[in-house]
């Protein structure tokens, strides 16, 4: 059975500005995804230097955004 990865979502301006270790916040209006820290949150990833959100990322951009996921869980 699989487990379910849950996100708190919500415009940028409404979501929390401190997180737990781990959890994952979108930003449904920049399209951005931040990783909680335990004291605060992280960007993770980006859109490749666009100034439009993108919907669309390349197999490159998620391994990306998962080792910064990683990196950030490792230094907690």
């Amino acid at each position: 059975m699989a487990n379910k990865i849950q996100f708190k979502r919500g415009l940028k301006t409404n979501l929390p500005s401190s997180a737990d270790v781990g959890m994952p916040l979108w930003c449904t209006d920049t399209q951005e995804l931040y990783i909680g820290t335990g004291n605060g949150v992280a960007l993770v990833g980006g859109t490749s230097g666009s100034s439009e959100p993108s919907n669309t990322y390349t197999k490159a951009e998620i391994d990306e955004m998962f080792e910064d996921i990683a990196t950030l869980l490792s230094e907690v």
